[in-house]
This record gives C-alpha cells, structure tokens and sequence, in this order.
C-alpha cells in the first residue's frame, strides 16, 4: 500500500494547489481559460480544497478503504471526462493556451484514478480463477483476449453504437453533433479505467456511459420535443439532422438499457471478464459495451 500512499498524496497536491490558486487568483484563472465566469472557478476551488484534504488524510493511513478510493478515483475520472466535454463544446474552457493546459491536467488527474484503482486491485488481478483471465497476460493482451471473445453480433452492434456517435462530425458544428461527440469521448476515460482496473470486459463497463449519455438523451429529446434546448427539430425544418437526431437517440436510449440490466448483474454476482473460464462456460456476453 506504499505506492498507493504516494499516489493519494500526490493527487492530494494537485488538489491543493490548483484548488488554492482558484480561490486566491480566481479573475486571473478565468481569464487564462478564455471564460467570465469567476464564480465556478471558486467553487472548484474549494471543491478542490475540501478533496485535496480528505486525500492527505486517507494517504496517511495505513490501508485506505476501498471506497475511499473508488470515490476519490471517480472524481478523478469525472475531471478528465468533463473536461474533455467542455473543450470540445467550448464552454470555459475556450482560450488555447487554456485548452492545453485543461486537457494536460485532465491527462495527468484521469491517470491518478487509474492508477488508484489498478494498484488497490493489484492482489485480486494477480490471481488466477475462473472468473478472472490468466495473471501472466499483460492488462493490453487481456483486454483483447476478452474483446476477442464477444460473439460477432455484439461486435456489429458496437461498430453500429460507435458509427451512430461518430456521424455526427456530418452535422458539424451544429450544436447537436458537438454536444453528440463532446458525450461520446466524455465517456473515454470511463472506459479506459474500467477495463484497465478489471483486467478485461465486465458487465462494469456499462457504467462507463450512464454519467455522460444521460444527459444527452435529455438533451436530444429536448431538441425533438421543445425549443428549450435550441431551435426544435422537426422533419420539414432540418429532415437530415432530424433523422439522424432519432437513428442515435435509438441507439443511445437501446444501449443504456442494456447497461442499466449489466450493471445490476454486475452487482448481483456476475462480475466475470469476457473471455473467462466462466464465461465460457455460462456462454456469457457483453450486449453493449463500447
């Protein structure tokens, strides 16, 4: 638990410091992201503060709990996600020097979380059952392994998921399409942590899309049904966009279904990797998995 000590502590640090400098220099900080909104740069601030905090005082006990740390390397991932939101929908963060900036601190919080996550799961990694694949592969050829053992109509359903999210750069830079896009990377570094963290594909990864796709299935029905979101969709107005808007609002709204039903499977037991002895022989799949 040494390392992990080190790992709390130095996310503790970042907290400290940049949770200080909002509060101390918040115009100044605005004003470097391009944006005028002082008063979110306070409130991160001592957002930061307060996390900074609680992870001095977790790093320095002897075993952190696991929820601790599953909490704190969340927020982490929530960072790296909503950051890469907001670049992308340029909102706050909008000055380039700001967006470089933004975007190296969301790459070094968002591998922190993972690193949080990997090395308190080290012990369970390390061992060999049925539900876990062999410890002697490498997390990359273990993550293969288990995408290798998806059936075929699970893997044509994920191209279908990722093309559906990816057509949207046809519609740029239509505000739907940059929203679209800014929630199908926002979920990135879910899926990243999740598969590294468990060694493969679980029914986990599920979770990877309900924080960021949630809001976008608000956000498209909006679009169809009000103006309250922007100027309402309808087929004589925009018939492409308004198509479109429905084929991935279709998609989104099946997946997340699929998600909800892996996730509570996940916690009442099925907590095998794709690819495993005991997937194999439960003839399990993932249906929706990115």
């Amino acid at each position: 638990m040494k390392r992990l000590s080190t790992i709390l502590r130095l996310n503790s640090l970042s907290c400290l410091i940049f949770g200080a400098l909002f509060i101390i220099a918040p115009v100044a900080t605005a004003a470097f992201l391009g944006t005028e909104a002082v008063w979110i740069i306070r409130v991160v601030g001592f957002a930061l503060l307060f996390n900074g905090l609680h992870l001095a005082l977790a790093s320095g006990r002897k075993k952190p709990s696991a929820i601790e740390i599953y909490y704190f390397s969340a927020g982490d991932l929530s960072w790296a996600s909503l950051t890469l939101a907001l670049v992308i929908m340029d909102v706050v963060i909008v000055s380039p020097e700001g967006v470089m900036a933004s975007l190296a601190i969301a790459c070094l919080v968002g591998y922190l979380g993972i690193s949080q996550i990997l090395i308190l799961n080290r012990s369970e990694n390390d061992a060999d059952d049925g539900d876990r694949l062999p410890a002697k592969l490498t997390t990359f050829q273990a993550a293969l392994k288990s995408w290798m053992a998806l059936k075929l109509w699970i893997k044509i359903w994920l191209f279908g998921v990722n093309g559906a999210f990816l057509a949207a750069f046809i519609f740029w830079p239509d505000p739907l399409a940059v929203v679209a896009i800014a929630a199908y990377t926002a979920s990135a570094p879910w899926i990243i942590a999740i598969v590294t963290a468990q060694r493969g594909f679980t029914r986990l990864l599920g979770l990877a899309h309900l924080i960021p796709w949630v809001p976008l299935v608000a956000y498209l029905v909006l679009r169809l049904s009000t103006d309250m979101a922007g100027p309402q969709l309808s087929l004589h107005s925009a018939p492409a966009l308004y198509q479109y808007t429905l084929v991935l609002l279709g998609f989104v709204g099946i997946c997340l279904a699929f998600d909800i039903v892996d996730i509570f499977r996940w916690f009442k037991g099925e907590k095998y990797r794709m690819g495993s002895e005991t997937a194999a022989q439960s003839g399990a799949s993932l249906p929706a998995t990115t």
